[in-house]
């Protein structure tokens, strides 16, 4: 199993059309359909995923927190995870947005800065702060999917999943 895993409030998109958290994915104790992003393709496929406790517990989380680029779409969310979750980011030229293969890198929480942007449904999407917490010992969860191996959580950021 990867070293990386979100904790249980953290919402995941869900291919009916809404976010749940993980929490309440794993109350219902079964597969759920989640869409997962394509690099290759640039598009996102449905795929079947499952939420997969961790072995052990932590301590130390990052809780980022990440939003719209422009005065117009000033949405804040926030995910708490491992150091080691990835999330998708892409490189930015001179304010274009370039889709293409050698654009797209996954990125560890630890290593994700302010101005990074992230991929997400919504191009405007970057890390706006990256805080170190402490906890007391938390449990904290992986998504498993089918295919991709990617997933989507809150305003469409992805993150890898295993």
């Amino acid at each position: 199993m990867r070293n990386f895993g979100c904790t249980p409030d953290t919402e995941i998109w869900c291919s009916a059309g809404f976010y749940k958290t993980i929490q309440q994915l794993m109350d219902k104790k079964e597969a759920f359909i989640t869409d997962s992003f394509m690099e290759d393709d640039n598009a996102f496929i449905t795929n079947v995923a499952h939420i997969t406790p961790r072995v052990d517990e932590t301590t130390e989380l990052l809780e980022i927190i990440y939003g719209g680029k422009l005065g117009l779409d000033s949405k804040i969310a926030t995910i708490k995870c491992t150091p080691n979750q990835k999330f998708l980011t892409c490189y930015e030229n001179n304010d274009t947005l370039h889709y293409s293969n050698d654009t797209f890198i996954w990125k560890e929480a630890k290593d994700l800065k302010p101005g990074i942007r992230l991929v997400a449904e919504d191009a405007n999407i970057e890390v706006k702060e990256v805080k170190r917490i402490t906890v007391p010992k938390t449990k904290v969860y992986s998504v498993t999917t089918t295919k991709d191996h990617s997933f989507s959580v809150r305003l469409g950021v992805i993150v890898r999943g295993e």
